[in-house]
């Protein structure tokens, strides 16, 4: 039960995505089309769990031992390069590159995870929980453009401001809960 309130909160109460703005840029491309969602899903999945692991275990057994936590971000975001290579390779049998919205989705969401978990299944709790917050947010907000296309908005609004609205109300849904303790009773 630990487990699915630990989810839960990174999914929704600190999403990566609206809390941290860790992939807004790749959620607005992933609203787009439908088709693009779980593949980005599945390559960023195997990215980020290794690059992750691996900067885990270097993190913890080599840098934090000698003294060299600081160096931990330089470390991670290569290792995030590398392996997003090597999974270019290994999927599409050619290094074919990323857009950069991508790799601020997955080296963010590398950092985000290794600061924020005390152990190993926190750290694969979180990577779950924000690949599951992009899938989620990225279904709403490609039905939402869909809907906005088929509506009789001017071409301007049916491009990016209705979609940006549409991440703005959710943002202020998920969070103006949040900004009610700054105003006094009445």
């Amino acid at each position: 039960m630990l487990i699915l309130s630990f989810i839960f909160f990174y999914t929704f109460s600190a999403s990566v995505l609206f809390l941290h703005g860790i992939g807004l840029e790749r959620l607005s491309m992933n609203a787009r089309s439908a088709h693009v969602i779980l593949p980005f899903l599945f390559k960023s999945g195997i990215l980020i769990t290794g690059a992750a692991s691996i900067s885990w275990l270097l993190s913890v057994y080599l840098l934090d031992p000698f003294g060299l936590s600081v160096l931990t971000p330089l470390v991670s975001l290569i290792i995030t390069y590398l392996g997003e290579r090597g999974v270019n390779r290994l999927l599409a049998g050619k290094a074919e590159s990323r857009l950069m919205q991508e790799r601020v989705f997955t080296g963010g969401t590398v950092l985000f995870a290794l600061y924020h978990a005390f152990s190993y299944g926190e750290l694969l709790i979180i990577i779950i929980s924000a690949l599951l917050s992009m899938g989620l947010w990225s279904f709403i907000l490609c039905a939402i453009k869909r809907r906005v296309d088929e509506s009789f908005a001017s071409a301007y609004w049916k491009n990016a401001p209705l979609l940006l609205i549409s991440m703005g109300c959710i943002a202020l849904a998920l969070y103006a809960w949040d900004a009610v303790r700054i105003f006094p009773r009445l």
